[in-house]
């Protein structure tokens, strides 16, 4: 899979469009974007709550690029959630095992638990390391029996380690079927593990790395706030939902002062659609068009 096609796949998963984000957010739930019941102005808020949108996607989005990236390189991907029930087994409270990569080459399964990075307090990394024992006991034992079955946590920024003695010393304390397979690595020493299974030198780390520097560079920018500038995402974002939605929208006294003027400064795609709205059927829009009048008139 060529960096292109992992520029899609990457842009797909981590929310990118700005402007639909946001008036869906209008259109939906206004008061998380208007009002005085917040820290934050309207400018830093809308762009806030889009930059948590697209950091609460990104570990997911990551564990899919590394899995192409895996099998680009000749692995087998198998599945990584897995139904208890039918394997016998039951644990309190929950009915499947997720895990992040589970992967193949010959005899060899590794499966592996990618995290950013080892920052955690205590609570959280005893919770991590309970769930990665959890699974590494049913992968080996019970799932994966008969093949050598490798147990990895896998922290991607090498410059925090700080648990890593914990997780080394729980490790220690494992039963020695599983403790001579549960592996810890930081960074680039996920290649080690890697390849010495397939007994290579690929630097998958770099490959990993240098398309999120470029993904980066690319797709990663400040929000531009002139919605006049996206007339397009726009008119998609409204074309999206109902009239109905659009009509209490176009009704709210905070949106139309507070926001309209910052995102549509020049009107000049309320204009677009407004014109748009005249090739439609105007017992569906009808009130829709008086809305955008009014508030094109008054501005």
């Amino acid at each position: 899979m060529n960096n292109m096609n992992l520029m899609n796949l990457m842009n797909e998963k981590v929310p990118s469009n700005f402007v639909k984000s946001t008036l869906l957010k209008l259109i939906d739930s206004p008061e998380r974007l208007t009002g005085v019941l917040h820290a934050n102005s309207f400018e830093l808020g809308s762009i806030t709550s889009f930059g948590y949108s697209r950091n609460n996607k990104f570990g997911n989005a990551i564990e899919d690029i590394f899995k192409e990236i895996l099998e680009e390189n000749g692995w087998e991907i198998l599945e990584n959630k897995y139904n208890l029930s039918n394997y016998g087994v039951k644990i309190k409270g929950k009915k499947s095992l997720d895990i992040d990569q589970v992967i193949k080459y010959k005899n060899n399964i590794i499966f592996i638990e990618q995290k950013i990075r080892d920052d955690h307090d205590t609570s959280k990394w005893r919770g991590q390391f309970s769930n990665y024992k959890e699974k590494l006991e049913i992968i080996s034992e019970i799932i994966y029996p008969k093949f050598n079955v490798y147990g990895v946590m896998w922290m991607i920024d090498k410059e925090f380690t700080r648990n890593k003695e914990n997780y080394l010393s729980k490790m220690g304390e494992l039963p020695e079927n599983l403790k001579e397979n549960a592996i810890l690595v930081y960074g680039n020493e996920i290649n080690l593990v890697l390849n010495s299974i397939k007994n290579d030198k690929f630097d998958y780390y770099r490959q990993f790395y240098n398309f999120l520097k470029e993904w980066h560079n690319n797709s990663v920018k400040i929000p531009n706030l002139n919605f006049d500038n996206y007339s397009n995402d726009v008119i998609e974002t409204f074309e999206s939902v109902t009239p109905e939605k659009l009509h209490v929208l176009f009704n709210n006294k905070d949106v139309i002062n507070e926001v309209f003027p910052i995102i549509f400064p020049n009107n000049d795609s309320l204009k677009v659609y407004r014109r748009l709205l005249q090739l439609k059927d105007q017992n569906n829009y009808e009130y829709v068009i008086e809305d955008l009048d009014n508030i094109l008139y008054e501005a």
